[in-house]
């Protein structure tokens, strides 16, 4: 039997190096136990997840693509999705059809729209301490 062929987009490791989050190529969030690349937990996405980050000393996991979402897991490896915000439109879910009849245009800024006309927030400055 052939294994499958798994298309990671993107991974992140946890704090004590055990876990592996896989952001997959054509949707999902799947956990790997470092050591022997064993599958614990596969969780369904939105879509592609392009960026996954894990927290240094919280069992939490952010992931981004189609959809914003956070994760808290088990020492197990066990996922539990604890809030997702789509980017992605699809006609047939029910966010979407909520937001119709909405001027999007009002509330998501334009690509010209500067940090300087007060609509994002502005960058951090880096002082450099001496």
């Amino acid at each position: 039997m052939t294994p499958r062929v798994r298309k990671f987009e993107s991974f992140a490791v946890e704090g004590s190096e055990k876990l592996l989050f896989a952001g997959m190529m054509f949707g999902g969030l799947e956990v790997l136990d470092v050591d022997d690349f064993r599958l614990l937990d596969r969780a369904p996405t939105r879509g592609v997840v392009s960026v996954v980050a894990a927290h240094p000393t919280l069992p939490y996991v952010a992931i981004s693509g189609d959809e914003l979402s956070l994760w808290r897991y088990e020492p197990n490896g066990k996922l539990t999705r604890l809030f997702e915000i789509p980017l992605t439109l699809q006609p047939e879910d029910d966010y979407s059809r909520s937001l119709r009849g909405l001027k999007l245009s009002a509330a998501w800024p334009s690509p010209s729209t500067r940090a300087s006309d007060g609509c994002l927030p502005r960058p951090p400055t880096m002082r450099r301490s001496r």
